[in-house]
């Protein structure tokens, strides 16, 4: 649990590293890139709150899991603030980045539809009182 981390940190840390997850995809394979200018607060244990938020990225040309994924995971490569894993889960290739302080950036190839969709989730941290869990921020 973050005690330190505002509602506006957490919002914006979370997208800038959507961002550098997208940025990281070769250019000639991006149609399109969509952020979601809004996400939601879920539970995180401890009465905290993750804010969670979407990007979206268009393929064109079909390609190989590893032509769109292998440079995600070579972004985050020897840094000491985050680690990769590689993963299958129904047919998707999916690679997850997870930072120290605790976010997490579920990156998901869907080959079939040319896209590529973003997860994320900021570390935990306390919602101030007067912000509703259940508001989309």
């Amino acid at each position: 649990m973050d005690n330190d981390l505002t509602v506006d940190e957490a919002k914006q840390s979370t997208q800038s590293v959507e961002i550098l997850i997208a940025d990281a995809i070769p250019l000639q394979f991006v149609d399109s890139v969509a952020q979601k200018p809004k996400g939601l607060f879920l539970s995180c244990g401890q009465g905290g709150h993750s804010w969670t938020g979407s990007l979206r990225v268009e393929i064109i040309g079909n390609p190989q899991a590893e032509e769109v994924l292998g440079p995600v995971v070579a972004e985050f490569a020897g840094r000491d603030d985050f680690s990769t894993s590689m993963r299958q889960a129904q047919g998707d290739a999916i690679v997850d980045v997870r930072s120290g302080e605790g976010g997490l950036w579920i990156v998901r190839y869907l080959r079939e539809d040319g896209l590529v969709v973003i997860h994320s989730g900021s570390p935990c941290f306390h919602l101030p009182d007067d912000i509703w869990p259940g508001d989309h921020y």
